[in-house]
């Protein structure tokens, strides 16, 4: 609950934020869904997943900094629940809820889940890959859970994909 309050209580801070409100505002605006742009001329310095998620939410909700910040802030709330998901998987329960705690209150966690950026929804999809990945090769080891194992990698490598669609090959090398 600390990344969603007060998403929109201030402004768009530093050069980054607004250069990746204003080119998912554009987006929505222009349906250009391929051409990043940011103010009219081609953006291509970074990959597209971010500005898709952005200004997906645009869309359906309007323009504004929560808007910008909603798919930072989602990740954000990915990660605590994988958090919990791997820790209460390998451990236990409790584990579980304390190592989901931790996360969610961290405060450069908290600080970096509320900037309308690409870094945190980067750190959730290669969470997830690595997440989905051990879960294949490590814990669908028995027999018969070929089936199993191979939606893991599926999954793993959807998540590897998506990554690099946000950042890059560092989502993928990571």
């Amino acid at each position: 609950t600390c990344i969603w309050v007060g998403l929109t209580a201030f402004g768009l801070v530093g050069p980054d934020e607004p250069r990746y409100a204003a080119i998912a505002r554009d987006m929505a605006a222009s349906g250009d869904w391929v051409t990043p742009r940011l103010f009219g001329d081609p953006w291509l310095e970074k990959p597209i997943l971010y500005y898709w998620m952005a200004a997906l939410i645009y869309r359906a909700v309007g323009v504004g900094e929560g808007a910008a910040r909603f798919p930072s802030a989602l990740a954000g709330l990915v990660l605590v629940l994988i958090t919990f998901a791997c820790a209460r998987r390998w451990y236990d329960e409790r584990t579980g809820l304390l190592a989901g705690a931790i996360t969610a209150t961290s405060f450069g966690y908290v600080a970096v889940a509320r900037q309308a950026l690409p870094d945190l929804v980067l750190a959730a999809f290669i969470t997830l890959a690595t997440w989905t990945a051990l879960e294949a090769l490590v814990a669908s080891r028995p027999r018969g859970r070929d089936r199993a194992r191979r939606w893991w990698l599926v999954a793993s490598g959807a998540a590897l994909g998506a990554a690099f669609l946000v950042k890059g090959p560092v989502g993928v090398a990571l």
